[in-house]
């Protein structure tokens, strides 16, 4: 009966520690926009945090992320390069009209500004090259906020809330001390 209870407790033990919550994500979207590369045929005209609703015509470089965010909630949205404009789109992202559902922007190098999510919408990262000459530029746009923030062309895994852990690991710790009293007693 020692050994039922000490199994039990080291299995609820183990199980709590390993479902401790985590209360922040963060993901870095990093790559390098190349003269010849996508390219708009127009850029949203901003006024930070959000898009105006106008354009101007300017063909500018881009690169298009798709995620979205595992908990509501305010997410910072940082770029510390120099000649970079970041577009936060709700659903999609048409390089042949900026303006649409464009929710979040900003071209105030380095680039730092807080926007709303909702869980499992998702949003289209876009960062193009906001000079002139479109030489191109290395960037790394991070965002940090309360939930996890998943790239949507990644494959879903299949999970386990905290409290389906918690009762999965209960049961298996009451299996293992279920096997050892067996074992006991083919013993006697």
């Amino acid at each position: 009966m020692k050994r039922f209870a000490v199994v039990l407790i080291l299995s609820l033990v183990l199980g709590v520690m390993m479902v401790t919550p985590v209360f922040a994500g963060s993901r870095n979207f990093t790559g390098t926009l190349v003269p010849g590369g996508p390219m708009t045929t127009e850029v949203a005209i901003i006024t930070t945090p959000a898009c105006t609703g106008a354009t101007v015509a300017f063909p500018a470089l881009y690169n298009a992320f798709p995620f979205s965010v595992s908990a509501n909630g305010v997410y910072t949205i940082t770029e510390p390069g120099t000649s970079s404009a970041v577009y936060v789109y709700s659903d999609s992202f048409d390089p042949t009209a900026v303006a649409s559902n464009c929710a979040f922007a900003s071209n105030t190098n380095p680039i730092n500004f807080n926007v709303s999510l909702t869980a499992g919408m998702t949003y289209v990262l876009v960062i193009i090259d906001d000079t002139f000459g479109q030489n191109g530029l290395d960037f790394a746009v991070t965002i940090t906020g309360p939930g996890n923030i998943y790239l949507r062309s990644n494959t879903a895994v299949p999970t386990m809330n905290e409290w389906g852990m918690i009762i999965f690991v209960v049961l298996a710790g009451l299996g293992a001390a279920y096997y050892l009293r067996r074992q006991e007693e083919t013993k006697r």
